[in-house]
């Protein structure tokens, strides 16, 4: 579990903008301009027992199963994608508090594949399966789609803590920049517990 006053925007920005698509990315151009993240001024509520960490990530309607892994800050406090460049066909996941979302990323396009390649023809109402360390599996419905421009990430609603357990699963979307090696938008779905 990491503190919000660790957590910048770069956070947001790196994990659906390094290495989305095309070769891997030189540099992690989006990284240079940090913005500090959004803080809840409101009381959070009792914490929820500690769950036993995520292992993979299933969304039957689009035939995607794959492992996730744990992914840490970098220098920069931002989520550091780079081991997904070395498995485009896994995800990684990163929650900031027991009372925050996990949130699931993945490539969109990885030298021609990836993990999250049809994740932009998900559907309302759709079911997201987290299978966790213990073998129990938590089933998530989706109620939200959104596709935004990297520049205005939506971090607080992403990473911000939730009143129920919910995910997010996160990938790049949009125009590609050839130059930045990156796509221009985000796409992010929202889902609460079933």
């Amino acid at each position: 579990m990491r503190p919000w006053g660790a957590l910048t925007a770069t956070l947001a920005a790196v994990l659906v903008v390094a290495g989305c698509g095309g070769s891997p990315p030189q540099g992690f151009p989006d990284l240079n301009s940090p913005i500090e993240a959004p803080t809840s001024t409101s009381v959070a509520p009792t914490p929820p027992a500690q769950l036993p960490d995520p292992t993979a990530i299933s969304i039957p309607s689009l035939s995607i199963t794959a492992p996730t892994q744990h992914l840490e800050l970098d220098a920069w406090k931002a989520v550091n994608i780079a081991p997904l460049d070395k498995a485009p066909m896994h995800t990684g996941w990163y929650e900031v508090s027991a009372t925050s979302p996990v949130v699931i990323m993945g490539h969109v396009d990885y030298n021609g594949k990836a993990v999250f390649g049809q994740l932009h023809t998900i559907k309302v109402g759709a079911q997201i399966i987290l299978t966790r360390s213990d073998g129990s599996k938590q089933t998530y419905v989706v109620y939200l789609l959104q596709q935004i421009s990297k520049k205005k990430f939506p971090s607080q609603q992403v990473y911000g803590p939730t009143p129920t357990p919910e995910i997010r699963a996160v990938t790049c979307t949009g125009e590609f920049d050839k130059s930045a090696k990156s796509y221009l938008d985000s796409f992010v779905v929202y889902a609460k517990l079933a």
